[in-house]
């Protein structure tokens, strides 16, 4: 009797839906996802896209995944379903970034992932395949290393007195992009170098003086008007001494019968680069020159080279091959008539024309 009564009971509380069956699992959010691969598209007007793979939570929640989202640099880009990579585009190139991840359920998102330190357009990260492991129960690894950060040699940001790409050391960094046609920076160049005080032997030295031109009798087809808006302001500036000129007066400076000790000694440099990169500097170049060979700060296109407080970094006082400048004139590349090219004293930045025959000191520089 009392096993019918038990039957009615439950058959009485089933009807009614009231019957208790197993317990029912807990959905909760999933575990976070990992920053497992990053790479760099080519950069293009100063911008990369970043394309981040990432493998997916070790743990759903109790329901299934329904999308990621990667976060790197105040942009974001989202992952639908189970699928593991999304690009974000239109990086700067050598930004800094922290990149993290992470995954939904019907519950929501998860946590974020580990952050991973990544400079955009560097190279992919990691830089080794991960071997795939199947095991019951995944086991913790340590975070793969960060690739070190980018230097101005290899592609970073510079600051003046840093070592450039190019083997000579940054001496002018422009507040906006230039042109120095001819240059592999064309019409994106940021920055100039000065090739250090081994360029001519490669030993440390003081620099030599060289001939501008054994023809007085030409001119080399350089614009020689007045620079109209000008761009440092100083008495007789021409077109021909503006802030990227130097690449374009250097390959013409001389003409088809003369010989040129200068153009050909600067030409056949190529430091860290190639030889015929490197250029002796127009007149406004020249003058940023002047002044960080004698410890001025550079920049200020309008304020002229002078011998102030700064220590003259000649062959004893700088050390290294930072040095090698003489206080006497140097020539510019650029061109002031048929017989006269402009020079700059590096004791006090006078500005002044010589005549092409004459031999003055040279320092040849580089646009990047």
């Amino acid at each position: 009797m009392r096993r019918l009564a038990t039957l009615i009971t439950t058959l009485a509380l089933t009807m009614s839906g009231l019957a208790f069956g197993p317990a029912q699992a807990k959905v909760t959010k999933p575990s976070a996802p990992t920053v497992s691969a990053i790479s760099s598209s080519a950069p293009k007007k100063g911008k990369v896209n970043v394309t981040v793979t990432i493998t997916l939570p070790t743990s759903n929640g109790g329901s299934k995944i329904t999308g990621s989202k990667v976060t790197a640099g105040g942009k974001s880009c989202t992952i639908a379903k189970t699928k593991t990579s999304c690009t974000i585009k239109s990086i700067k190139n050598g930004k800094a970034l922290k990149i993290s991840a992470k995954s939904k359920n019907k519950k929501g998102f998860s946590s974020g992932s580990a952050s991973v330190a990544y400079t955009a357009g560097s190279g992919s990260w990691p830089t080794t395949p991960i071997a795939t492991v199947i095991a019951e129960t995944p086991a913790a690894s340590a975070p793969a290393a960060a690739p070190a950060p980018l230097t101005c040699a290899t592609g970073g940001t510079c600051v003046v007195g840093d070592r450039g790409p190019g083997g000579g050391i940054v001496y002018y960094v422009s507040a906006a992009n230039f042109t120095s046609t001819g240059s592999t920076c064309n019409t994106a160049c940021k920055y100039l170098e000065v090739a250090p005080a081994t360029w001519q032997s490669g030993t440390v030295e003081d620099d030599a003086a060289y001939v501008w031109s054994s023809d007085t009798t030409n001119v080399t087809g350089q614009v020689l008007s007045t620079a109209s808006p000008t761009e440092s302001g100083f008495t007789g500036e021409q077109v021909n001494w503006k802030i990227g000129q130097g690449f374009n007066n250097t390959q013409i400076m001389k003409v088809t019968s003369a010989t040129s000790a200068a153009q050909a000694k600067v030409l056949a440099y190529a430091g860290n680069s190639t030889a015929g990169q490197w250029f002796i500097p127009s007149m406004n170049e020249l003058n940023e020159l002047c002044k960080y060979a004698r410890g001025q700060t550079t920049g200020d296109l309008t304020v002229q080279c002078v011998r102030g407080s700064g220590i003259f970094k000649s062959t004893a006082t700088a050390g290294s091959d930072l040095g090698g400048f003489l206080e006497g004139f140097y020539w510019s590349s650029s061109e002031n008539s048929a017989d006269v090219a402009w020079i700059q004293t590096f004791y006090g930045g006078v500005q002044d024309g010589a005549t092409k025959n004459g031999a003055f000191y040279v320092r040849p520089v580089r646009a990047f």
